[in-house]
């Protein structure tokens, strides 16, 4: 370590807080979009939705996912397959899918097992009894 780093290094006084918000934060897209998501949409945004009755009461003011969401319910109503598929995969939980494996012929799976992993088994196997 080079002795000028050390130099810079002064411990904290009693009760000081070096760092008051912790770590900073992520800085990809996702933070990014989560962030902007979370934060207050543009007035003309909610105005539009407003002139066109869909944005009343506590709904007049709102962040920017809650317009998004307004407006993506308004395409998927208007019949915009694309806006209904969005909705659907955000919202659906994937549904459980069974799976059967089976042999040729839809018979049962057959397996064969090389003797030299045979032989590597046993011996693996007789070294931890020792």
């Amino acid at each position: 370590m080079n002795p000028k780093s050390l130099a810079n290094l002064k411990p904290a006084k009693k009760g000081e807080v070096r760092n008051p918000t912790g770590k900073k934060g992520p800085t990809g897209l996702r933070a990014f979009l989560r962030y902007e998501l979370e934060t207050r949409a543009p007035d003309k945004v909610w105005a539009a939705l407003q002139a066109q009755g869909f944005a009343k009461g506590k709904d007049a003011k709102g962040v920017n996912a809650k317009a998004i969401a307004k407006i993506l319910t308004i395409k998927a109503l208007q019949g915009n397959l694309a806006a209904i598929k969005m909705i659907s995969k955000i919202t659906e939980l994937p549904l459980k899918q069974e799976v059967e494996l089976t042999g040729a012929d839809g018979g049962p799976l057959q397996i064969e097992v090389s003797s030299s992993l045979d032989q590597k088994l046993a011996e693996i196997l007789c070294a931890r009894k020792t």
